[in-house]
């Protein structure tokens, strides 16, 4: 199932979208509040509920250890995708020598697009190597 507990402080309906195409379901929070300028969204073990104010930021971050992802649309799905059941839509880095003209140099990250990977010499990325890469984009 789902491994990373994160949040973003946006919400709309295209990236509740993407969450339940990863496999998320809505948790306590009806139509009404996909349909408002809310303040965030949460994902955790294959919930999204409303992030209804800045205080349960604080709450989240240093009581239950979730990963604030700011704005960051892409930080956030990232993390939302990691999963211990599938490799579907995760993140994976490179871990083989740099060789001319081969198509993945050391360290570079991809989005697996199938259940299982097939790539040799790679690891799923983890939650802190997903932060470092969005924090250099």
């Amino acid at each position: 199932m789902f491994t990373a507990s994160c949040f973003i402080k946006k919400n709309t309906p295209e990236l509740i979208n993407k969450l339940i195409d990863l496999g998320y379901v809505k948790a306590l929070f009806d139509e009404e509040y996909t349909k408002s300028d809310a303040y965030g969204l949460i994902v955790d073990q294959g919930d999204i509920a409303p992030l209804e104010h800045a205080m349960q930021e604080m709450e989240l971050m240093f009581t239950y250890n979730f990963v604030d992802c700011g704005e960051n649309e892409d930080l956030f799905i990232a993390l939302a995708a990691l999963r211990d059941d599938t490799d579907k839509w995760q993140l994976f880095v490179f871990d083989g020598i740099d060789v001319p003209d081969y198509f993945l140099q050391k360290g570079d990250m991809w989005i697996c697009s199938l259940d299982k990977h097939l790539v040799k010499n790679c690891h799923k990325a983890t939650v802190e190597e997903i932060i470092e890469h969005f924090k250099e984009e």
